[in-house]
């Protein structure tokens, strides 16, 4: 999350240490931390989604836009119930993360998920 790791999301620093962040939707509210992909061209890229990537900005947590639920539902397919993202959760050790059962931003506690994939996604320029 680079220098975006600021008190004005609660303080959050790392996933051992710090306060919860106030307003969870406030890291996942799009463009908040979005997915930047330089242009190599060429190559395959891959990166991992953000909270901000893949919210509509509403509710508490922030709602899963349309291609998010496309995506979502294509892991599912895949037998793939949760994948992080690579945004903080709202509690320090916690984690964002999408859920085959959800149509919102899920948080846990990233000590206690079994069978959690990466959200990724690869980039073809």
């Amino acid at each position: 999350m680079g220098d975006k790791k600021t008190a004005q999301y609660g303080g959050w620093t790392s996933n051992t240490v710090g306060v919860s962040i106030s307003g969870f939707l406030a890291v996942n509210q799009p463009d908040a931390f979005p997915t930047e992909i330089d242009e190599v061209s060429g190559q395959k890229q891959a990166f991992l989604m953000s909270g901000s990537d893949v919210s509509n900005g509403q509710g508490t947590y922030g709602g899963l836009t349309p291609e998010t639920l496309k995506h979502r539902d294509v892991l599912k397919a895949n037998g793939i119930s949760i994948s992080w993202l690579r945004s903080p959760g709202y509690h320090p050790k916690n984690a964002a993360y999408l859920r085959s059962v959800s149509t919102a931003i899920s948080t846990h506690n990233v000590t206690s998920m079994n069978s959690v994939v990466p959200s990724l996604v690869v980039h073809v320029p």
